[in-house]
């Protein structure tokens, strides 16, 4: 066995399928990505990517255990379930395709996560900086016969950063340019924000996690409108934010903190959003209004982020928008308006795919461990020193 891992580090190119699930918890991302090379020299190409949607009573027991109801039991359940999900994710994107599982080399799984306790996020209990993530990494290794690439987080974590954010990293490796300065901002339950100054090193990256994204409007369409989401942004878009409730949740100290952090949902989770609709509704705002609202909260927690933490030492040039957030047009609208007049475009004009940026993430970084290079930013997660993230199973 530990020849097939040598034979796949000697390759030139290898075939990787990147899988991951985001706070939101709606479904498996996964893309098979060709990567050449490693380290600053990498250079990926997407063949495919989809989208496996968890059954409802997974998406529940995901977010049940998030919000802190799950027993040991219940977890430990959950994990051999996503493991066998995620598996699948990877076996179903194969099908739709003329390759082979013989024909990939790594799958790199980000797994579910549960839990994320940054520094930010600790209570007066003796809980170190920890991180879960669940979709046991031996169940998609047996399922696809592939070697695996798991638990991205730990090894900067014990080297005392947050584990999080990870996507700076692989921007810098993918979308850096010489001639100008580029952002890239991930919406997804969380919302980050990468700035990469022209012709910079890996040192002068910037990025963090800027604060909600879909997360608290997935909670208030679920509890206002009995629907999954804010489909295309059609609710926020008949409502009229308040200014006022944004800047009175702004005051929020998460918001005020310097990088580096990131968030979850222990932040920005159910307490979060049900203090939000109490407050609303007190002011008496429409269901409509309230989601007008949060929307309003996180283009504009993005842009201030981005004055406050990016702009006074890079001003950035183009900003390319990925994650579930490009699909509320409403969203969309409001960070062009505030960048204004600054590009703004997807990441589909960087030849990713909005819903394949964070799959291409993890193939790549799966990519990194397989080749010995580290992927860490201590400057992004707070870490000592650069480590090669991933566990390896074979």
């Amino acid at each position: 066995m530990a020849s097939k891992l040598s034979e796949i580090a000697s390759k030139k190119k290898r075939l990787i399928v990147g899988l991951s699930s985001g706070t939101s918890a709606d479904g498996v991302d996964s893309a098979l990505v060709r990567i050449e090379g490693s380290g600053t020299e990498l250079k990926a190409q997407i063949l495919l990517h989809d989208t496996y949607p968890y059954p409802d009573h997974i998406r529940e027991a995901v977010l049940s255990v998030s919000d802190g109801k799950g027993t040991v039991e219940e977890i430990c359940c959950l994990n051999y379930q996503l493991g066998e999900i995620f598996a699948e994710a990877c076996l179903s994107l194969l099908k739709s395709s003329d390759f082979e599982l013989d024909d990939v080399d790594v799958v790199g799984s980000h797994g579910q996560t549960v839990c994320h306790i940054p520094h930010s996020a600790k209570d007066e209990k003796e809980c170190p900086v920890c991180t879960l993530q669940l979709g046991e990494a031996e169940i998609i290794a047996e399922r696809t016969r592939a070697v695996v690439v798991c638990d991205f987080r730990s090894a900067d974590i014990a080297g005392g950063g947050e584990g999080a954010p990870l996507a700076p990293c692989v921007d810098y490796i993918l979308f850096r340019d010489t001639r100008v300065s580029r952002g890239l901002l991930n919406i997804g339950g969380i919302a980050n924000l990468t700035a990469l100054p022209a012709g910079c090193r890996s040192e002068h990256v910037i990025g963090f996690d800027t604060g909600p994204g879909n997360m608290v409007l997935d909670f208030l369409a679920r509890n206002l409108f009995k629907a999954e989401c804010d489909k295309n942004g059609t609710f926020s878009a008949k409502g009229t934010p308040s200014q006022e409730l944004v800047e009175e949740l702004l005051q929020f100290d998460f918001f005020e903190l310097p990088p580096p952090k990131s968030a979850g949902r222990k932040i920005f989770g159910n307490h979060f959003s049900e203090k939000l609709i109490r407050v609303a509704k007190e002011k008496g705002l429409s269901k409509q209004d309230i989601m007008a609202t949060a929307v309003t909260l996180t283009t504009t927690s993005v842009h201030r982020a981005y004055l406050e933490f990016v702009a006074k030492t890079c001003e950035v040039d183009e900003l390319y928008v990925s994650g579930g957030g490009v699909e509320n047009r409403t969203m969309m609208q409001q960070i062009k308006d505030a960048f204004s007049p600054m590009e703004v475009h997807t990441t589909d004009k960087l030849g990713v795919h909005p819903h394949a940026k964070e799959a291409l993430l993890f193939a790549v970084l799966a990519n990194q461990a397989i080749a010995g290079e580290p992927s860490s930013l201590p400057q992004v997660t707070g870490a000592a020193r650069r480590t090669v993230l991933g566990k390896i199973v074979q």
